[in-house]
């Protein structure tokens, strides 16, 4: 089912209450998947949150990198950086998905490309979520 997110200023959200403690840090807490597999440079695109973790995770999707893979890495492209972000933080509760739109800039070479957002993480004094799972699953610019 698919929940609209509560909006928080980032301070609230750090202050708020903490969600239950849990193990299983070696598992999988986030899935990022980008709705349509093939996209156009410049354009938007629908990206869906799942928290598969059992603690409150705050999100905000601006602040974001955006890789082409090249071989077997995949490498930042520093250009495609969006210029300035609001502060605010959107709230997803443990076992909640969320669709929300993201930009996609312009100028990127086709091929395949991933974003890893870097305004995601859990609340204050929790383990930190690790990149690769901060990452979309990867797209096509054609």
């Amino acid at each position: 089912m698919i929940r609209s997110p509560s909006i928080l200023v980032a301070s609230l959200l750090l202050a708020g209450c903490r969600s239950a403690p849990g193990g299983g840090e070696d598992r999988e807490v986030l899935r990022i998947d980008v709705v349509e597999p093939t996209l156009t440079a410049g354009t938007s695109a629908e990206v869906q949150l799942e928290n598969l973790s059992n603690r409150t995770i705050g999100f905000n999707l601006c602040p974001k990198i955006v890789e082409r893979r090249r071989g077997d890495s995949w490498i930042p492209l520093p250009e495609a950086r969006p210029e300035a972000c609001t502060l605010e933080l959107y709230v997803l509760a443990a076992g909640e998905t969320v669709v929300q739109t993201v930009g996609i800039p312009t100028g990127l070479e086709p091929g395949p490309h991933r974003i890893v957002f870097e305004g995601i993480s859990f609340e204050q004094g929790d383990p930190a979520i690790p990149p690769a799972e901060r990452s979309s699953d990867s797209f096509e610019i054609e």
